[in-house]
This record gives structure tokens, sequence and C-alpha cells, in this order.
């Protein structure tokens, strides 16, 4: 009899116990790099496996000064009646000195992370804290050759240069090809380029790597027009450094943000996102074009 009540009470209890707390932590790979150095933040989620919650949401402006590099998908996994969300950032800082991550806490409450110390070294320092010495001069060799074939490539390419002149005027030489230059605004470009690749990928079952790709050049070739940004030779980072110049709202910059980086995940991790996505990226990138387009371009085009 004891035992049979035992096990009811141990039954009641179980059956009556509160759902799992809203947990969030957020651990890093190091806490000190120098400057420029990547980290890896992981943000991680533990809910009811019942409730739908969210991670917190993290942009460049919330860990200030440190700056958003690449975010990973979103990971999810159950184990019993708690569901773990989990998702890596990686993150940098420009600067020297003692930085915070600061902690991050679920839109339905809960628990929050701990704030993180994160310590900057300057190139200049070794680990130890310690300025690094300065180096030797290195020595340069009295080898000949050194001097004598940076002379010679400067005759061969004098020379070269010479016989091209005469068999142009010879007329030996093609004619240069002159390229027209297209004199409408950026974002009308934009706008036929993005229909073209829209019409082009309407029929297929599937959408192939070679869509972001051409949706990646599509947008740098606009802020190309639009910006005298060189997008096309630049980096994500790089692009996302240099946009902060320009008088762009904030929203219109995660947007700009988020699109690059989808891109990035398909052209160089190999992801293949459903059609779905491509869909939502076509849209996306007509609303950058359309909320950073050159104002006071209406009447031109109607006049055209």
């Amino acid at each position: 009899m004891r035992i049979a009540r035992f096990l009811c009470l141990l039954l009641t209890l179980l059956s009556g116990r509160a759902p799992a707390e809203t947990i969030v932590t957020a651990s890093i790979d190091r806490d000190t790099i120098t400057v420029g150095d990547p980290i890896r933040l992981t943000v991680r989620l533990d809910a009811a496996a019942g409730e739908e919650t969210p991670l917190p949401a993290i942009d460049d402006e919330r860990i200030a000064p440190f700056e958003i590099l690449e975010i990973s998908p979103i990971q999810e996994e159950t184990a019993g009646s708690v569901r773990r969300t989990s998702r890596v950032y990686r993150i940098t800082v420009f600067r020297t000195g003692a930085f915070e991550i600061p902690s991050f806490r679920s839109d339905a409450g809960g628990e929050a992370s701990v704030p993180i110390p994160v310590a900057v070294l300057s190139v200049g320092v070794d680990s130890s804290g310690e300025i690094r010495d300065v180096k030797p001069p290195i020595g340069l060799g009295r080898d000949p050759l050194v001097y004598v074939l940076p002379a010679l490539l400067l005759l061969l390419a004098a020379a070269a240069a010479f016989f091209a002149l005469r068999l142009r005027k010879r007329g030996k030489l093609p004619a240069p090809v002159l390229r027209p230059i297209d004199l409408r605004p950026a974002h009308a470009i934009a706008v036929e380029s993005i229909d073209r690749l829209e019409s082009e990928y309407a029929s297929s079952d599937g959408v192939p790597r070679a869509f972001y790709f051409k949706l990646s050049s599509i947008v740098r070739e606009y802020l190309d027009r639009r910006f005298a940004l060189p997008a096309p030779e630049r980096t994500t980072r790089e692009i996302l450094r240099e946009i902060r110049k320009e008088n762009v709202e904030p929203e219109t910059t995660g947007l700009l943000r988020g699109l690059l980086l989808r891109c990035d995940l398909v052209k160089f991790r190999g992801n293949e996102p459903p059609r779905a996505e491509a869909e939502s990226a076509l849209r996306e990138t007509r609303a950058l074009v359309e909320k950073t387009r050159e104002k006071g371009t209406e009447r031109e085009e109607g006049a055209a």
C-alpha cells in the first residue's frame, strides 16, 4: 500500500509540473582577439516544446561597436519537453579596448543571457599584451639579375608599343570597338534587369545557383551606377561598410545586408533555398531599388 501511494504521488507531481522556462544563453569561441578578427557568437533559446518563441533580434546597433559579418541559418531541435533554437553570428570590431557583448532576452520574457566581455588588442601587440619587437631590415642582394631583368622587361614593353603603333598606322590592327553607354537612371536599368531575370526563371520548376549569381550582379551593378560604389569588385563586408557613407536609412541597409548574405550563402556555401525564397529575394531587390532610387527622375523618364 505504501508503494502504491508513493507511485500515485510521483505520477501526480510529474503530470502537474510547470512548463519549461524560456532561457536565452550566449557564448563565443574566444574572448581575446586583435582588431578585425572574427568571433563566432552562438545565441541559443530553450523554451517549452509547445511554444513558438522566436530568438532575440540581433543587429549591428544592438551589439555596437561590434559588426555582423555573417549570419547562419536557424537550427532547431526538440528534446523531450524542451525546444532548442540556435543561430551563429560571425562578428568583429575595428577598435581596440575592452568591450562587452550585451545580454539578450526573449520577447516572451524568461531568463536573459549573461553579458560577455571581449578584449580587442592591436595587431602590434602579442598575446601577452607586450608590444612586438621591430623586425630588422632585410638586406638586398647584389645579384645583377635583380637590375637586369626589370630593364629587359621595360625594353620589351617599349618595343611592343613601338611595333603596335606602326601596325596601327598601316591599318593592320582592327579599330577599337565602341560600345554604347546606357544613359538611363540606375533604377530604370535595375528594374529592367530584375524583370528579365524573373521572366527567365518563371517557367522553371526549381531555381539554380545561377539565379543568385545574376541577382547578386544586378544588385552590385545598381550600387555602382547609383552611388558610384565599385560594388562588383567589393566583398559584401566592404560594400556594407562603404554604403554607410551614403544617406541610406538603417532599414534599407539591413535589407541590402540580407540580400547580399543570402546570395553569398548560395554562391559560396552551396545552399539550395526553395523557390519561395527566390521570389522573396526578387521582391526585396525591387524594394531596395525603390527605396534608394534617385529622386526627381520621374519627369525625365516621362519625357524619354
